[in-house]
């Protein structure tokens, strides 16, 4: 079954933190002038070696980035979109849809092996794994997102992301189970920004298993995190009906046994 198409619209690239450590490593050397002179320029030299790598290291992240926009703007064209446009439909034509996904991957794929370990890489396995989600290769996208989660920072957003993503992917197989637990998986990332709706898609799944009873713990943490969410979606309606449910089938009379044979 081919996944709906949908714009995830998660990724995202940029460098963080150095400014503020050089422009540390800046004010120190002004404040320590006299004792960098008495060494000699050494500690100087060191100060310029850490500004060169970090200029390098700026410079390469830029262009990281600037690669990845323009994997971005090959990928719009080739749907027919304008650059200018923020949405990109579906082409009338799948097949046109399918050929840029692929051209993307690609793409994406020669951007992460050359840049591996930019922020750039990570955004763009996180794409890579939409196109692939997109185009119905679920267990391509599952296995380059598992991997990627095992990459990040444990409350990175970004894992978050992925693992969410992941989770689309088991419940697209009818892994409805596995899909509820990689959704409650995916919200102990604290920094993701919508946890409510990880739990109502964790409970969601869980429900279409006939789990019901894990439905109601995931239905209850959507109305811990956000009452609002819950009250939008209806999560007390549900909750009742299937606490109705499993109260009912925890009192039902059980069978009675079989009757033994006159031979016994």
């Amino acid at each position: 079954m081919t996944a709906p198409h949908q714009q995830h619209g998660d990724t995202e690239a940029r460098l963080t933190g150095l400014d503020a450590t050089m422009a540390d490593l800046f004010g120190w050397i002004q404040d320590n002038a006299q004792m960098i002179g008495m060494f000699g320029g050494g500690l100087l030299v060191i100060a310029l070696i850490a500004v060169g790598i970090y200029e390098s290291q700026k410079s390469a992240a830029e262009e990281a980035h600037t690669a990845l926009m323009q994997v971005e703007l090959d990928f719009a064209r080739s749907m027919g979109v304008t650059p200018s446009q923020s949405n990109i439909p579906e082409p009338a034509n799948p097949e046109v849809a399918q050929r840029a996904r692929e051209a993307s991957i690609g793409q994406l794929d020669a951007l992460i092996e050359e840049r591996s370990g930019s922020e750039a890489a990570i955004a763009a396995t996180i794409r890579a794994a939409e196109h692939e989600v997109d185009l119905g290769r679920f267990e391509s996208a599952d296995s380059r997102l598992t991997g990627l989660a095992k990459e990040l920072d444990k409350n990175d957003p970004r894992r978050g992301i992925a693992l969410r993503l992941r989770a689309f992917t088991l419940e697209e197989r009818g892994k409805y189970v596995e899909a509820g637990e990689a959704y409650q998986y995916a919200s102990e990332v604290q920094a993701y920004p919508a946890r409510a709706l990880l739990f109502l898609n964790a409970a969601q799944n869980f429900e279409r298993a006939g789990a019901d009873e894990r439905a109601i713990t995931a239905y209850e943490q959507v109305l811990s995190v956000s009452p609002e969410v819950a009250e939008q979606v209806g999560v007390l309606t549900r909750m009742r009906v299937l606490e109705q449910r499993t109260s009912k089938s925890s009192a039902a009379p059980a069978a009675p046994p079989a009757a033994a044979s006159e031979a016994d």
